[in-house]
């Protein structure tokens, strides 16, 4: 049977300022498709504004092109990861959009350069995901696992982890490896990888798996990635996608 545990469950909750982690199309992305499904992902979202607003406006312009506001209560994602997934959205091509976030925190502006090739949906046989490790230990008699994961797949497009029926993280764009700790007893722990392309929908890659190595020396446990930027998350808050 396998079970879920937050290792951060007896820690004192942490209030963190609201900040803007990730976003698809990314910060300076070029040649982007006109036609797109943008995606923002925050951490904190500890008190302060109910509704935020986005905007995306041509640069040198003052009418938005796409224009939204947002509760914030709507907002899922695990541990203290709030992902919002806009509409559709044409855009003209050839040219330079400013997305302006207001109303959470002071509020954020980045930018991106449409091309004219149209999306296309992700190829499920470009997400190749691999157990790296998996090494398991007991702690406080509870048996866990470390497991070290690494990912291809398109560039741009964030990731969801997930063990069983479990969504145990997101992988940021750019973000190609993470370790995952996870409270199980089986010899063998499987992985699946489902990633979300420009035009909105999540496509599903094929399962990894990993035989669980015996090691007492392993400890530390928790959830982090392998690159400077990303979605670092506890196991606490895990989620069901709509």
């Amino acid at each position: 049977m396998l079970t879920l545990i937050s290792l951060t469950a007896l820690a004192a909750p942490v209030c963190e300022p609201t900040t803007l982690t990730s976003s698809q199309p990314a910060d300076g992305a070029t040649d982007v498709s006109p036609t797109l499904a943008p995606m923002l992902a925050f951490e904190g979202f500890c008190g302060g504004d109910s509704t935020f607003a986005v905007t995306i406006t041509p640069q040198g312009e003052t009418t938005p092109a796409f224009d939204d506001t947002v509760a914030t209560d709507l907002l899922t994602g695990p541990g203290g990861v709030r992902v919002w997934e806009g509409p559709s959205v044409t855009l003209e091509a050839d040219t330079t959009y400013d997305v302006a976030v207001q109303g959470l925190t002071d509020g954020w502006t980045f930018s991106f350069t449409t091309g004219t090739a149209a999306a296309t949906p992700v190829d499920p046989a470009s997400i190749l995901l691999a157990v790296d490790a998996a090494d398991g230990y007991d702690q406080d008699q509870v048996r866990l696992v470390d497991a070290t994961v690494s990912l291809d797949r398109p560039a741009g497009t964030p990731a969801i982890l997930r063990f069983e029926d479990r969504e145990l993280l997101l992988m940021a764009p750019g973000v190609d490896r993470a370790t995952v700790t996870i409270a199980t007893s089986v010899a063998q722990v499987c992985f699946t990888p489902t990633v979300r392309g420009l035009d909105g929908d999540w496509v599903d890659g094929a399962p990894a798996c990993a035989d669980v190595v015996d090691d007492s020396t392993v400890g530390g446990g928790g959830c982090s990635t392998g690159a400077s930027e990303g979605w670092t998350l506890g196991l606490a808050g895990l989620f069901a996608r709509r």
